[in-house]
């Protein structure tokens, strides 16, 4: 349960935020390092829990935003945004479970953006042609940066390509696409912004084609998640055979910024490929639910 208190500094209020935390056997954890995120205005504040298991954080509200609890090693169960208005006390029970003694594939690092992406989404087997769509952006959008940079920018891309949707995307003007080059919210390269229409228009014909792109990209894995047998990163390639079909296949239809590794790296996102390395805890989660076959 949070509790909050204001006061009044100039025209701004300031805030204190208290909550406890504990791990599953309800016992205090001390020494995580949390962020309380706007996400309206993306601003982060960092503090640290106390011996009690307490931690506090002091920072200045606007009028309104989103408050977001982020902790590494620690999955989020509740985190709705909480709109906070000024003046206005708020109590939220939101509930956190220890997930620091959990193996995880080194490449999380201790960025909760990319825990939470690696937890919940990394690997799991989509069939969703909207979510194709919006990892097909990503990823080429990924080209020469980190992955890091494009999740920071997700929602960006989610309101500037209007949700993801292929059918709007593929109707995207010239006009559409300068402004776009100017929009700080996405990663303003011209020729990813174009491949990303270009690609939109193909992805509808191959709907068209196969009903859905789903049908259409799973036929590469025979319709079903290869589960990998991978111990250390080093092992995990950047290609496969199935990559290079993929790739070639969709150049030929009209797709840019497709290539080999990008083709791998959506396969992995999207679950056509199961890399997580063995010792991870989602790896047996995903082979389980994904009824997967082991591949040697």
């Amino acid at each position: 349960m949070r509790h909050c208190a204001s006061t009044r500094t100039g025209s701004s209020r300031i805030r204190k935020h208290r909550r406890h935390i504990t791990d599953q056997s309800g016992a205090a954890v001390v020494g995580v390092q949390l962020t309380v995120a706007s996400v309206q205005k993306n601003t982060k504040f960092e503090t640290t829990s106390n011996e009690a298991g307490n931690y506090n954080v002091t920072h200045l509200i606007p009028d309104y935003y989103n408050v977001r609890l982020e902790a590494p090693g620690f999955k989020v169960v509740e985190s709705t945004g909480i709109p906070v208005y000024a003046d206005q006390a708020v109590s939220r029970e939101v509930s956190m479970h220890d997930d620091v003694t959990k193996k995880r594939c080194s490449w999380v690092g201790d960025s909760p953006l990319m825990l939470e992406y690696h937890d919940r989404e990394w690997g799991v087997p989509v069939h969703d042609d909207r979510k194709h769509f919006e990892f097909l952006v990503l990823e080429a959008a990924q080209a020469g940066l980190s992955w890091t940079i494009v999740l920071k920018k997700r929602e960006g891309y989610r309101r500037a390509f209007d949700g993801f949707e292929p059918e709007k995307v593929a109707r995207y003007s010239a006009r559409r696409i300068e402004k776009l080059a100017l929009n700080s919210e996405i990663i303003r390269n011209r020729m990813k912004i174009e491949a990303a229409v270009r690609n939109a228009r193909a992805f509808l014909k191959i709907q068209e084609e196969f009903r859905s792109f789903d049908s259409y990209c799973w036929r590469f894995v025979d319709g079903q998640p290869k589960l990998n047998r991978w111990k250390v990163m080093r092992q995990i390639p950047a290609t496969s055979v199935e990559s290079e079909a993929f790739s070639k296949d969709l150049k030929r239809r009209g797709f840019s910024f497709v290539g080999s590794t990008v083709m791998y790296a959506h396969m992995q996102a999207v679950g056509m490929v199961n890399d997580h390395l063995v010792d991870c805890f989602r790896y047996r989660e995903l082979s389980i639910v994904a009824g997967t076959r082991s591949v040697r």
